[in-house]
């Protein structure tokens, strides 16, 4: 992690440094995914030199850059103008309208969630521009919502834990792995025209 009291230097497409580790990688969000993985501190010095369209940060991450940016005397919206989309990963906030409308508000870019989950596939569901839950990929994964307690599998578009098979994997298959997530599924098609079922996580069965 970024220590206390430790410098960070973002600068687009060139090494950025926390005084102990260095990151180098010419990717558009490499350097703001750089910092998340090295969890940014509230005491960080940060250094702001970014020019780049898109960036995958946890919501606690993307609103503490914004602070320090704002604290530094920065308008994101207006400094920052190229950060057209920001893919919020790693924690609910993106799923929550007021969170990511909060988000947005910051820095003026449209904001969206993306799940991912190793045990099942990595990449297992994001969010399209109507922003209407996030896309699973069912040829894949197959999504079931049981009682988190009786884990009786529950009727789509009721609320209860979240759990996943796995369709295709042969080395390490998973059949209904329970992922803690509070949510429901909506199995109707999106105003984008996709059919994919759209997962909905709402919280947290152990709070995490």
């Amino acid at each position: 992690s970024v220590a206390s009291g430790k410098n960070v230097k973002i600068k687009d497409g060139q090494t950025m440094t926390d005084g102990t580790n260095s990151y180098n990688d010419q990717t558009p969000s490499a350097t703001l995914e750089a910092l998340t993985s090295a969890t940014l501190r509230p005491d960080c010095t940060v250094t702001f030199d970014i020019n780049y369209g898109e960036g995958t940060n946890p919501e606690t991450q993307i609103v503490l850059l914004g602070q320090k940016a704002i604290e530094k005397g920065y308008d994101p919206k207006d400094d920052f103008a190229n950060l057209r989309t920001i893919i919020i990963s790693g924690e609910p906030g993106g799923s929550i309208e007021t969170t990511r409308k909060a988000i947005e508000d910051i820095w003026g870019a449209s904001v969206y969630d993306f799940f991912g989950l190793s045990n099942i596939y990595g990449a297992c569901a994001g969010m399209c521009e109507h922003k209407e839950g996030l896309h699973i990929i069912e040829d894949q994964i197959l999504v079931e919502v049981v009682d988190p307690v009786t884990h009786e599998v529950l009727p789509d578009g009721e609320k209860g834990e979240l759990v996943y098979t796995t369709l295709t994997k042969r080395s390490r298959p998973m059949i209904r792995f329970a992922t803690g997530d509070i949510g429901w599924v909506d199995r109707s098609t999106c105003k984008c025209g996709r059919t994919h079922a759209r997962i909905h996580i709402s919280g947290r069965k152990d709070e995490m």
